[in-house]
């Protein structure tokens, strides 16, 4: 059964963070933990009870106007951010469309997925535990990349990484074009993998795809099991020659 839950500022993708244990408060002190402070009684009685004047919360008119000036300015934007990405995926910029893999930036978060459904006001994707809803209007248009590409009504789902060569590079192309060969998963399509000197003179990229109709069910998992997969091999090959 997948979950289903919606994206805010909390969620992200991005790698795992192990906060440290928090401290838990003691009732003993620090310098004998055997050793508590003891409370001397206290006498029980009924004071007299004060009247106490009534709390008045003043407000002016301008912090009123304020306020509603602000969330007029959000939902304005908002409902401004929602018709350009209408807008940029039917003026001839369709960036995916559904069974795409993407990427994207929502709310300031990097979320990859399986695009299930695009709806006017949410777009829906399949993740790694489940069905993640985004909000459009909070998407940035402009951080989309499609990491699928069609041949011969086919998908392909691709990856890539990075990592430094700066001296070695044939031997380094060479060698990882080998490793790509000896995985099953990606080998069928030697025609678009590619081992390539990146933007950074130092860095070597190396993109990959993998067949959607070969992907287990689920699919998405079964890319996330693939993907780390290889770029292991890569990572152990990298090793030990460096």
């Amino acid at each position: 059964i997948m979950q289903l839950y919606s994206v805010n500022s909390t969620v992200s993708y991005r790698p795992s963070v192990f906060n440290e244990p928090g401290i838990k408060p003691s009732l003993f002190p620090k310098k004998n933990p055997f050793l508590h402070d003891l409370v001397r009684p206290v006498k029980i009685g009924f004071p007299m009870l004060k009247k106490q004047k009534p709390l008045i919360v003043k407000s002016s008119i301008k912090d009123f106007v304020k306020t509603s000036a602000v969330s007029t300015h959000q939902v304005f934007e908002s409902i401004s951010n929602l018709i350009a990405f209408r807008r940029f995926l039917t003026d001839g910029f369709q960036l995916f469309k559904e069974e795409d893999l993407i990427r994207l930036n929502h709310n300031g978060n990097c979320i990859v997925g399986v695009v299930q459904h695009i709806g006017f006001f949410t777009t829906t994707l399949r993740g790694p535990i489940g069905l993640i809803i985004l909000h459009n209007s909070k998407i940035d248009k402009f951080s989309i990349v499609n990491l699928t590409r069609s041949v011969d009504n086919e998908k392909l789902f691709g990856f890539h990484t990075r990592f430094d060569c700066k001296t070695n590079r044939k031997f380094f192309i060479k060698g990882i074009e080998s490793v790509l060969e000896k995985n099953e998963n990606v080998r069928d399509n030697s025609t678009y993998n590619m081992v390539i000197l990146g933007n950074d003179i130092n860095k070597m990229q190396v993109v990959c795809y993998v067949n959607y109709l070969k992907l287990e069910t689920p699919k998405f998992r079964s890319y996330l099991q693939i993907r780390g997969q290889v770029l292991a091999d890569i990572d152990r090959f990298i090793y030990t020659n460096s």
